[in-house]
């Protein structure tokens, strides 16, 4: 079979089905339960949008000292659901904005399959059902957090530009900057390779002026961000702005990212192994080896406050296992350095995909605060870019993510822990 033939019964239809009835069916189980962490906020900020007008003027005006409930993204997300609940006359409580989120959350899903099938094809579905899959995106299809629904307008901005549609990419992932501001990152990713696709990495002087009009695309997006931020003094709005201020660089989400990326990607290493094997064989990549461990040492920290004083929160509990030695330190480094292996001859589907995990790892550099959800996205577009593998291994991997998926959520169902 080709890589690219479409595997027998996998239709991106009858994935979302599946990926619909298993969120369901976690939807079942949680119905009636309270809330979780951040639901709070989120389904506060729903309601004060669905029942009074004064609200949308506290939030238009970001006025984040008279209104404590006001998150620190933009509220694009809870607009949507305030509408839905307006639309279909439903009543603001919890289950049912959890349903609604859910079904926006599918949305999202769809659009990552629709996204894919220009360059993937036949795995189109499969790429979408391992997204679906995801530890850090399953958990949350079926409750009132916006990291899934906030996907939504890039993966359909991803879309558009497999499509050679800019314009409408542009417009696309401008629009997403209303659900997150951070989306910022990926506006410019798409923007960047644009113009690698056109010029490649060598801009050329004749090539000048077919860039300017290719960038024009993602320019009013970019233009409205630079004037937010300048407006509102800062990224992050609502009440916890200044624990969201950015001060310096932070090593803590790109280090975690790519402990976790080991153990998403666990199953394809055995297939990768011989290239990582000839990496080492490299005196250039032990010096890069070595760099990144000074760094590791030196920048790595659990100290946000969210990290320290939430325990019941499964990053915290993992960090504090991390941080519980210098021996457990050490140890953590490891996987780091097997995800810098794997990075340098990971199987992209093109030249400017290189782009993709430096603009992943700069999204993460700004943020203190070290939380999973934050991966989602680089996720995504990771997911989108990569190359077609054996069909055994896509469904291993699939496989894979629904095991360590149902891991987390029975721990939520059993109170263990939380994402």
């Amino acid at each position: 079979m080709s890589l690219l033939q479409r595997p027998a019964g996998w239709s991106p239809a009858l994935a979302l089905v599946l990926v619909a009835l298993a969120a369901a069916s976690v939807y079942g189980l949680g119905f009636g339960t309270p809330y979780h962490v951040d639901e709070d906020p989120n389904l506060a900020l729903v309601t004060r949008l669905f029942d009074a007008s004064q609200a949308w003027a506290q939030v238009l005006a970001l006025d984040s000292t008279q209104a404590d409930w006001i998150p620190s993204m933009l509220p694009g997300y809870h607009a949507l659901l305030a509408g839905l609940l307006r639309l279909g006359g439903w009543p603001p409580v919890l289950d049912v904005v959890r349903a609604l989120s859910l079904i926006a959350s599918l949305g999202t899903v769809a659009a990552v399959m629709w996204a894919a099938r220009p360059l993937l094809q036949g795995h189109a579905a499969l790429r979408g059902l391992q997204f679906a899959a995801l530890p850090m995106c399953f958990p949350l299809l079926p409750l009132v957090y916006t990291d899934v629904v906030a996907l939504l307008f890039p993966a359909l901005a991803a879309g558009f530009y497999f499509r050679g549609q800019p314009w409408r990419a542009g417009c696309l992932v401008t629009l997403a900057l209303l659900f997150r501001q951070t989306n910022i990152c990926w506006l410019l990713m798409l923007w960047a390779m644009v113009q690698v696709d056109a010029t490649g990495y060598r801009l050329r002087l004749p090539d000048v002026q077919d860039a300017a009009r290719r960038a024009m695309a993602f320019l009013p997006g970019l233009l409205l961000f630079i004037a937010f931020v300048a407006w509102n003094e800062g990224v992050a709005i609502g009440a916890y702005r200044d624990q969201q201020t950015v001060t310096r660089p932070h090593g803590g989400n790109v280090f975690f990212f790519m402990q976790l990326f080991f153990l998403l990607f666990l199953p394809w290493l055995p297939a990768r192994w011989p290239l990582v094997a000839q990496r080492l064989r490299q005196a250039r990549v032990w010096l890069l080896l070595v760099v990144l461990f000074l760094l590791y040492f030196f920048t790595y920290h659990g100290d946000h406050p969210w990290n320290i004083l939430l325990p019941h929160l499964l990053r915290n509990k993992m960090l504090a296992v991390l941080f519980h030695s210098p021996a457990t330190f050490l140890l953590g480094y490891v996987p780091v350095a097997v995800t810098a292996l794997l990075w340098l001859d990971w199987p992209l589907l093109r030249a400017s995909a290189r782009l993709l995990l430096p603009f992943a790892l700069l999204s993460l550099l700004p943020i203190h605060l070290i939380e999973p959800r934050y991966y989602l996205p680089a996720c995504l577009f990771l997911l989108l870019f990569t190359r077609p593998q054996p069909l055994r291994q896509e469904c291993t991997l699939l496989l894979w993510f629904a095991l360590l998926s149902a891991a987390v959520v029975t721990g939520h169902l059993q109170r263990w822990f939380f994402l």
